[in-house]
């Protein structure tokens, strides 16, 4: 029940309220939606990702990962690929 009463009393604020409060809210939020998803992706890719494959795929990784920051998205995932390409040589 009290779930219920909150639920209508925050709907009720925000159709009564003068201002949109939508365009407040979803600056925050996407925000933080945006580094906590950036975060897990980071943890899950980078860390937990070195425990399932040798060193050097591993070092091939974070090498395209750090070519990536320097680079930029297009140019630090073709070097990554090139890199790969030479060492497995």
């Amino acid at each position: 029940r009290v779930a219920g009463f909150c639920l209508a009393f925050c709907q009720a604020l925000v159709i009564i309220l003068p201002f949109p409060i939508l365009s407040f809210v979803p600056n925050f939020f996407y925000g933080s939606l945006l580094g906590m998803i950036c975060l897990d992706l980071m943890i899950e890719w980078l860390w937990d990702f070195r425990s399932k494959v040798t060193i050097a795929e591993y070092l091939i990784g974070l090498s395209t990962f750090g070519l990536i920051q320097w680079l930029g998205v297009e140019y630090g995932i073709l070097s990554g690929v090139g890199l790969y390409i030479t060492l497995r040589q």
